[in-house]
């Protein structure tokens, strides 16, 4: 319940909910970023899955699954034994989900998905994408491509659509061309989406269970935290971080500031 009272207070009361469709398409992207814009060595990858129906699209990372599983049953094992007010969580030992956010499409309608302190908040996409088609071809996993250009959230993005494919959507909340969209980065290459496959399956589509806020209470949520991992913790939680580790996870979450959105 203390959980519970904590996230609504912070972010607003929301639905938790889960729906379920079927796909007849299923796209898989490979993600190159950095997860430190000041650390060239801080590239990380992350394989993500776009699933698309009728009228209907999902996007998300294929880790997450995996590890949410085995985090979960670690952290619930932890608290369970926390002794003094202090648990001892170690989920190093289990290989995360580099790339967090995900994407729901249902007709015009985006909802983007993101965690904070493992909790999942989603808040409908605020900001349009205006793409400018230009005349760049080129062939990308046997697919003719052609080139438009947008900014988005203080980015300038180049991607790469085909038309033989009439899906208007694309990786995370890259979407309203006349095609489906194949790669797609940004100009300094902090973030660059490109085609691993594009097979034809049947699939659910499961719309995840969030907390549901806005995108403004949530960045300044997220910027809360990145600016005082260890307090923010604390406070929600009300369990301490022992003094010599307190630094090591500042630094680790704080290292964490290349937000695509």
């Amino acid at each position: 319940m203390l959980k519970v009272f904590l996230l609504c207070v912070f972010f607003g009361t929301g639905i938790l909910y889960s729906q379920e469709t079927r796909s007849t398409i299923e796209v898989k992207y490979l993600v190159t970023f950095l997860s430190d814009s000041t650390n060239v060595n801080s590239s990380q990858q992350e394989l993500t899955s776009l699933l698309i129906g009728n009228e209907v699209s999902s996007f998300k990372r294929l880790q997450k699954a995996k590890y949410d599983s085995l985090t979960d049953a670690e952290v619930t094992r932890s608290v369970a034994e926390a002794k003094g007010g202090r648990a001892i969580i170690n989920i190093g030992k289990y290989p995360p989900a580099k790339f967090k956010p995900e994407t729901y499409k249902s007709g015009p309608d985006v909802t983007v998905y993101d965690e904070l302190m493992k909790t999942v908040y989603s808040f409908p996409l605020e900001k349009q994408i205006v793409w400018e088609i230009l005349e760049e071809t080129k062939m990308i996993g046997g697919y003719r491509c052609n080139s438009a250009k947008a900014s988005f959230n203080g980015r300038n993005y180049v991607a790469w659509f085909a038309k033989d494919l009439p899906f208007n959507v694309g990786p995370y909340v890259f979407k309203g061309l006349p095609g489906l969209i194949l790669e797609v980065y940004d100009s300094q290459r902090f973030y660059v989406f490109t085609l691993a496959a594009v097979n034809r399956v049947s699939k659910s589509i499961v719309i995840p269970s969030a907390i549901g806020t806005t995108y403004e209470k949530f960045s300044r949520a997220r910027a809360n935290f990145y600016n005082d991992p260890v307090g923010v913790f604390e406070s929600a939680t009300r369990l301490r971080i022992p003094a010599n580790q307190r630094e090591r996870v500042n630094t680790m979450h704080k290292s964490y500031n290349n937000q695509i959105y």
